[in-house]
């Protein structure tokens, strides 16, 4: 079921703009089907769409620590952090 709900979830996100209750859901789906790294990137995008890039951060922190041999997977979580980490560092700087 958790697999189902997962698939239905990232097919709705594809066909539309997805918000942070959409990426809180997925990251649940996600969790439970099994699917850790991926969880974490839905969680820290609900989070940045919520204004906290620090808490997105850290979750992707979390996703990077796991162990995985996917080196695609794990290179997307670190470009997005990456990403979010300038950004937090632009907006800390514009206060």
């Amino acid at each position: 079921r958790a697999g189902e709900a997962r698939q239905l979830l990232h097919q709705h996100a594809r066909e539309r703009n997805p918000d942070a209750s959409l990426y809180q859901l997925m990251a649940v789906a996600e969790g439970e089907a099994g699917y850790p790294i991926e969880a974490h990137q839905s969680l820290a995008e609900h989070h940045y769409l919520n204004g906290q890039t620090r808490a997105a951060i850290r979750q992707l922190d979390i996703a990077l620590g796991l162990k995985s041999d996917n080196f695609f997977e794990l290179s997307k979580v670190q470009a997005r952090r990456d990403q979010l980490r300038l950004l937090d560092r632009e907006e800390t700087t514009h206060k």
